[in-house]
């Protein structure tokens, strides 16, 4: 149980280290750009654009959903330890 609460943290912070990661790439590469679609930008930057933040999002929701379970696994721990204390005092 402990193996899976490390594996499950390590991977947690993975996931949220590429979306912060990939959230500061996009800033950096295309600083001030907005989709307000203007004949001067081309339309493949905005697709590179749309594609990074939907990969961003992706490793953002993931990460959710590691932090969450991690959170889950170490309540059941805690549960358990706290239910062998109970039953070894009795």
């Amino acid at each position: 149980m402990i193996g899976a609460i490390v594996v499950v943290g390590l991977v947690a912070a993975m996931s949220s280290a590429i979306a912060t990661l990939n959230n500061w790439a996009v800033a950096r590469k295309f600083p001030g750009l907005t989709y307000n679609l203007s004949p001067d930008t081309p339309l493949d930057i905005y697709v590179r654009v749309t594609c990074y933040r939907l990969v961003a999002k992706l490793f953002y929701y993931q990460s959710l959903v590691f932090w969450w379970l991690l959170v889950l696994l170490i309540g059941v721990e805690l549960a358990m330890a706290g239910w062998d204390l109970y039953r070894s005092t009795r």
